[in-house]
């Protein structure tokens, strides 16, 4: 009984994985077409990021990783990039805010 449920879940996951969606030419496709859209959108939103701050390529990261566990990733990961590229811009401001608030506490 526990066996046959764990093929069935096993079949299941299987099934919704992305390599199973996608035959193998068309997630190559697929692979290309996030991969330009993701340095089109590292350009794009580079001059708000400092060169040494990785948030930028980390929200890219997840937004693509999030993207692949749809079934359509082509279509989900710009709206999902820029959602985490906005969420990084905005911890981005809070963390200079914080850095500005607690340098006038000390120095006064």
């Amino acid at each position: 009984m526990k066996l046959s449920r764990n093929r069935q879940s096993f079949r299941f996951l299987k099934s919704r994985t992305t390599h199973s969606i996608f035959p193998g030419a068309v997630y190559l496709k697929v692979a290309k077409w996030i991969e330009t859209a993701r340095k089109g959108l590292a350009d794009e939103w580079q001059p708000r990021f400092s060169l040494s701050d990785p948030s930028l390529h980390l929200a890219l990261g997840e937004a693509e990783a999030l993207a692949w566990q749809t079934a359509f990733p082509h279509l989900v990961f710009p709206e999902l990039a820029r959602e985490k590229i906005n969420k990084a811009i905005a911890w981005q401001r809070r963390q200079e805010e914080v850095h500005a608030s607690s340098t006038v506490v000390f120095t006064a």
